[in-house]
């Protein structure tokens, strides 16, 4: 796919150790990857909208600006798409929610709004997190489901709108076209991603360009319009929305 290595260990790694890294990650048994996500998704507890980001680098732990901007900004694109759409409360997913930072700001935006991901230790983060929401934000909440994305997906009813944020740089690469595929099933209106092409967090099994991203998405596709959106706030992250026609 012309996606370049972002796996660094001890401060960098040539690319025979990407390639071994990468390929690790494709062979790790679902319930290895999962549990592997919920150690690293602990560390970033907290530490979302307070503009900071948790970055492994070097052995070490850094952190950087812009998250919070970024998320600001993304929330302004599912409002627009509440708008295109004229419905008053969205069956929205956030899949790949991590800890439901997304999910509880859509809810108390008026979507009906649940979540899915890989992660199923962040389920009990989430429901503290919905418990401290008003009643009625709390009433249109959909739950939430683990699980890899191209199996939970598909045993779900179709959202007007389908939100992952900073998740397929996340997914082995054997598995990019099913979770895509199953992404665009999902949403019966519009797909709104965005995931960085050059950020270099260890943790990233790829950085995507524009292109990468309109072949995963089926731009070919006369059923649907793919549009790749650049606003300043994200910089180096891609910003992708599909809409069915």
């Amino acid at each position: 796919m012309g996606c370049r290595p972002v796996l660094y260990a001890d401060g960098g790694t040539d690319d025979a150790e990407v390639s071994t890294l990468r390929e690790a990650a494709d062979a790790m048994p679902f319930e290895a990857w999962a549990a592997f996500n919920d150690l690293i998704f602990q560390l970033h507890r907290g530490n979302v909208f307070d503009d900071k980001v948790i970055r492994l680098e070097g052995g070490g732990i850094r952190f950087e600006c812009g998250q919070a901007a970024r998320w600001a900004q993304f929330l302004a694109l599912v409002d627009q798409e509440r708008e295109h759409l004229s419905i008053d409360h969205p069956a929205t997913l956030d899949a790949g929610c991590w800890q439901g930072t997304l999910l509880c700001e859509l809810l108390q935006r008026g979507h009906r709004a649940g979540g899915c991901d890989i992660a199923g230790g962040m389920e009990p983060i989430i429901e503290e997190r919905v418990s401290w929401l008003k009643p009625e934000d709390r009433g249109r909440y959909l739950g939430f489901r683990a699980g890899p994305l191209h199996e939970v997906l598909p045993v779900l009813e179709p959202f007007d709108i389908v939100c992952c944020q900073e998740t397929l740089e996340h997914v082995p690469t054997r598995l990019l076209q099913p979770t895509c595929d199953a992404l665009l099933d999902a949403t019966r209106g519009t797909l709104l991603t965005t995931t960085p092409w050059d950020d270099g967090w260890s943790m990233h099994l790829h950085a995507f360009t524009e292109q990468d991203l309109r072949r995963l998405l089926h731009d070919d596709d006369p059923g649907l319009r793919v549009e790749c959106l650049v606003p300043p706030a994200f910089g180096n992250y891609t910003t992708m929305r599909v809409q069915k026609l």
